[in-house]
């Protein structure tokens, strides 16, 4: 019996594990999960590191893009963020309400002439039902104004450097590009946890009972 509560112990715990890649707030779903977009056409000292590779950027870079995503996980309507927002989304005939960030990732410059505007082509995983493409300058979101799709790439021209978040609509059933499991999936496998927690508490009672009864017998 103490062997096989420990395993179920063990297998819940795992299960705990993979349900926290899920992030609050205003995202499909971890950005820690994405790898860095690709660069399909840009200058060759243009350098994009993912969120999850962010121990690779500068500390003022670091900083820059943990506060982006504080901003995002801690605002579940990300109209809050940008107002213009509502008109990206309007523009898509998309419910403001359902639009969520898929990606994060950094823009960083590593050439020895000063930095100016880029046009840049991007290939990634998390482009389904895009919207919008956000920029983070001086602690708030701007919108690049000319971000578009084009055969299943993310075109727009960079003039910041930065930490840049991908906005889509989940209102179509948006699914994380990693995973397959959209949100709603994901509360479904929190309960799935949460209900099998309570077999095994019981499983842990009834093991104590049944030892206490040994022991006043």
């Amino acid at each position: 019996m103490k062997k096989m509560l420990s395993v179920c112990l063990v297998f819940v715990m795992v299960i705990c594990f993979s349900v926290t890649v899920f992030a609050e707030g205003g995202f499909v779903s971890s950005p820690s999960l994405n790898p860095a977009p690709e660069i399909v056409e840009g200058d060759d000292d243009i350098v994009i590191n993912s969120y999850a590779d962010r121990d690779k950027l500068s500390d003022e870079e670091r900083k820059d893009i943990e506060d982006a995503y504080d901003s995002i996980k801690n605002n579940e309507n990300l109209v809050d963020l940008n107002e213009k927002l509502n008109n990206a989304a309007d523009n898509k005939n998309v419910d403001p309400s359902n639009l969520a960030v898929s990606d994060l990732f950094n823009i960083g410059y590593k050439g020895n002439d000063p930095f100016s505007s880029q046009s840049l082509t991007l290939k990634a995983d998390t482009l389904n039902n895009f919207v919008a493409l956000m920029v983070y300058v001086n602690g708030e979101w701007q919108l690049v104004e000319d971000a578009t799709i084009k055969n299943g790439n993310l075109l727009f021209t960079a003039k910041e450097l930065g930490a840049y978040a991908v906005v889509v609509n989940t209102g179509d059933d948006t699914k994380s590009p990693q995973t397959g499991i959209n949100e709603t999936e994901a509360g479904n496998s929190g309960i799935a946890v949460y209900g099998i927690l309570m077999v095994v508490s019981a499983c842990g009672a009834l093991l104590m009972w049944n030892k206490s009864k040994k022991y006043t017998a």
